[in-house]
C-alpha cells in the first residue's frame, strides 16, 4: 500500500492543477452523465496527440551514455537516440555482426539472462537448437545459417552487455508476462520454441508470470547490475505498447494482452516508487491514449514513426538536458 498523508495529498493535487482531473460536471453536463473539460484536464487531451504531464526524478545531462534493453520498443529508443547523436551503448548501426532485432527481449527474465552471461563471460552452447529454419537460441533472438555464426553472435552480444558498466542510465522496456521455460536447461526463454516444440513437449512449459514474480525479477535485475557492473546506475522503466502477437492462455488475445500490460504497468509503478534512482517514463500512455489512427500502423500493433519521434523528443526534453 502507498500511503499519502492528507496534507501531502492536497499538495499533490494543487501542484499540478488541472492535470490531476479528468473532467467536471457543470450546468452544461447532460442527464446521461456527459461531463465537461477545460484547460489541461485529461478529457481534453486524450485520444488526440497525447503527452502526459511529466516530472522527472532526475536529469542525465546532454552527454549521458544510455544502455537500453527489453522488447522491440527498446530498439525504437536506440534508433531515435542514435539519430540525434546521443551515446547509445547497447546497439547502434555501427554494429557489424548483430542486427537490432538480435537484442529484442520480450520478458524481464531473458534480460536477466543476458547480464548473467556478461558477468560470467561465457556462453552455454546447450541452448542451441538446429531447426528447419536454421540455428536458433530461444533465450536470445534471431536465426543463423550455422552453429558457428550463432555462437559468434552470442559471444559478441555478451561483450556488448558488458558496456552497461559505462552507462549513466539503463532504459528497461517491459514487454510481456507470458513466457516459455526450458525445464531441462532450467532457464526462461525469450520467445516460443515453435520449431522444436512439438517434438519436445515434455521439455518446455508456458509460464504466465504474475505481478509478484515480475516485481522480484525487476528488483533482482537492477540490484544485479549495480552490484556487478555499475553501483551508481540510474534506471528508467518503460512499458512497451506493442501487444502480444499470439497467446497460449486460451483467452481472447485482447484480454491476455490487457492482463500483461496492466501487470507490467503496475510493476513499473512499484519499482519506481521504491527506488530514488529509478523513474518511470510514460511511453505506453503516450501511445495508447493518443488518437489510435495516428499512433498506430493499420495492424494496431506497430507504432508509427511519427509517434516514436514524438516520444523520444519528450524523453530528451525531460531527461537529457
Amino acid at each position: 500500500m502507498r500511503q499519502i498523508s492528507a496534507r501531502h495529498a492536497v499538495r499533490n493535487l494543487r501542484s499540478i492543477g488541472e492535470f490531476a482531473q479528468w473532467s467536471f460536471r457543470d450546468e452544461n453536463s447532460d442527464s446521461e452523465g456527459f461531463e465537461s473539460t477545460r484547460g489541461d484536464m485529461a478529457a481534453g487531451r486524450v485520444f488526440r496527440e497525447f503527452t502526459p504531464n511529466i516530472t522527472p526524478k532526475f536529469t542525465l545531462g546532454t552527454d549521458a551514455a544510455v544502455f537500453t534493453s527489453g522488447s522491440c520498443f527498446a530498439r525504437e529508443i536506440e534508433f531515435a537516440l542514435h539519430s540525434l547523436g546521443k551515446t547509445v551503448l547497447s546497439w547502434s548501426p555501427e554494429e557489424k555482426l548483430l542486427g537490432p532485432d538480435t537484442f529484442n527481449r520480450y520478458n524481464t527474465f531473458s534480460v536477466i539472462n543476458d547480464f548473467r552471461l556478461a558477468d560470467a563471460g561465457s556462453y552455454d552452447e546447450d541452448l542451441i537448437w538446429e531447426t528447419p529454419l536454421g540455428w536458433i537460441d530461444y533465450s536470445s533472438n534471431g536465426v543463423y545459417p550455422s552453429r558457428e555464426e550463432l555462437v559468434a553472435a552470442r559471444k559478441s552480444s555478451i561483450e556488448i552487455h558488458k558496456r552497461i558498466s559505462q552507462a549513466d542510465v539503463f532504459v528497461l522496456t517491459l514487454g510481456l508476462v507470458e513466457t516459455w521455460y526450458d525445464i531441462k536447461a532450467d532457464t526462461y526463454l525469450n520467445f516460443t520454441p515453435s520449431e522444436v516444440l512439438s517434438s519436445n513437449l515434455s521439455r518446455f512449459e508456458c509460464r504466465v508470470t504474475d505481478y509478484d514474480e515480475n516485481v522480484l525479477a525487476a528488483k533482482y535485475l537492477i540490484k544485479f547490475l549495480r552490484d556487478k557492473f555499475n553501483p551508481n546506475l540510474k534506471v528508467i522503466i518503460t512499458v512497451s505498447p506493442v501487444p502480444l502477437l499470439v497467446s497460449f492462455t486460451g483467452q481472447d488475445i485482447v484480454q491476455a494482452n490487457t492482463f500483461s500490460k496492466a501487470t507490467l504497468r503496475a510493476v513499473a509503478q512499484k519499482i519506481e516508487e521504491e527506488d530514488e534512482l529509478v523513474d518511470y517514463f510514460p511511453s505506453y500512455e503516450i501511445v495508447t491514449m493518443s488518437d489510435p489512427n495516428k499512433a498506430w500502423l493499420p495492424d494496431y500493433r506497430h507504432v508509427r514513426r511519427e509517434t516514436v519521434s514524438r516520444i523520444m523528443q519528450t524523453f530528451i526534453e525531460h531527461y537529457l538536458k
